[in-house]
């Protein structure tokens, strides 16, 4: 049996960015993943994710701020651009957006506050909501390029990788060591760090006290520009069903929402198929939002997001198990900090966020 000093369980982007930064420790890792890496039944595939700071919680403003200093640390690294400081538009309800503006300011982030006709001048393409906010830290997430670089540097790092390699039980040892019983294989490490996103609850349900997310499959949309020379903004609209879109280069102008996919008893329910009632109601929003796009879809996808009833991240260690499970539809902007707290975790240090520890 192949023993590590840490096994990490999920290879998307936190588990990748946990690998990254515990083997920079100079410890042993061993990186399993279910399906094959760069696959697309979770939430770190896609062409782009946007990159905001704008939240009417401080706590989550800074840290924004504090990932965006480790992703350019990161493209350091790697040696690749990853994240393009394209802009970001947020736009809502007058009493919403001036809570996003405070917590902004509370962390000296630049913003510049719009009334909608100035949004419009500004974006003749979209349409806009009571009040707008630009701010100009925010922008783009190349996610697939990030995925390569972040398995590329581990590789170098040392860590190995066992892909289709499907985690049926995680055992505790009395040696203090832990078991990963796996289908065709079992391994040992001192720690286990558990980034399996939406399958997390089901794999350590009987280990730690974790309560029960809601997971979603959740649709995005593509769609053509009716202008080829307009400027498509990274764009967030908070109201009580909040929407967002982007630019993926090459692909289309993509729109989604939050929590309005098909809600699954589990993670393997999945069937990729968006749901006919929101891909109906996501086209009506780019009717009424969007009046430079054709509002007739190019392409679509799904993909899985898993909601906390707190609505917060959950990073913690529980003995010699350290559970993530930081979706809530906005984790891998956080990749990087995700990483890091892991790895603090793994060496013990002081960990500065308690309210992602379980309650």
């Amino acid at each position: 049996m192949k023993h590590y000093d840490v096994i990490i369980i999920g290879g998307g982007i936190h588990g990748l960015s946990s690998a990254y930064s515990i083997s920079k420790q100079g410890k042993s890792v061993a990186l399993l993943e279910q399906f094959e890496f760069g696959h697309l039944r979770g939430a770190s595939h896609g062409p782009t994710r946007i990159f905001r700071l704008s939240y009417d919680d401080p706590d989550y403003v800074q840290m924004a701020m504090s990932s965006l200093a480790m992703w350019k640390k990161l493209e350091a690294d790697a040696g690749v651009s990853l994240v393009e400081l394209n802009g970001c538009v947020d736009h809502g309800p007058a009493d919403i957006m001036m809570k996003v503006v405070a917590a902004m300011d509370s962390c000296s982030v630049a913003s510049e506050v719009l009334a909608r006709d100035e949004a419009k001048d500004r974006w003749p393409n979209l349409e806009f909501d009571e009040v707008t906010v630009f701010q100009p830290g925010g922008g783009r997430i190349y996610a697939r390029a990030t995925l390569t670089a972040l398995y590329e540097m581990c590789e170098n790092k040392g860590v190995d990788f066992y892909e289709f390699t499907k985690v049926k039980n995680v055992v505790n040892q009395i040696s203090g060591k832990v078991i990963v019983e796996c289908e065709n294989e079992n391994f040992e490490s001192d720690l286990v760090v558990s980034t399996a996103g939406a399958w997390t609850y089901e794999l350590l349900k009987d280990q730690i006290p974790l309560r029960e997310p809601t997971i979603y499959q959740e649709d995005l949309l593509f769609f053509q520009s009716d202008d080829p020379g307009a400027i498509w903004p990274n764009v967030r609209h908070h109201n009580s069903q909040d929407h967002f879109s982007q630019e993926a280069p090459g692909v289309g102008i993509l729109v989604g929402s939050d929590r309005t996919g098909q809600i699954l008893k589990n993670a393997d329910d999945r069937d990729f198929i968006v749901d006919p009632m929101n891909g109906i109601n996501i086209c009506e929003y780019v009717k009424q939002y969007f009046p430079g796009l054709d509002p007739q879809p190019i392409s679509s996808y799904t993909y899985l997001s898993s909601f906390n009833d707190s609505g917060d991240f959950v990073v913690d260690r529980i003995g010699n198990i350290i559970v993530v499970m930081a979706c809530e539809q906005q984790g891998f902007k956080f990749g990087p900090l995700i990483g890091k707290y892991v790895a603090e975790l793994v060496s013990g240090s002081q960990f500065p966020q308690l309210r992602f520890r379980l309650r």
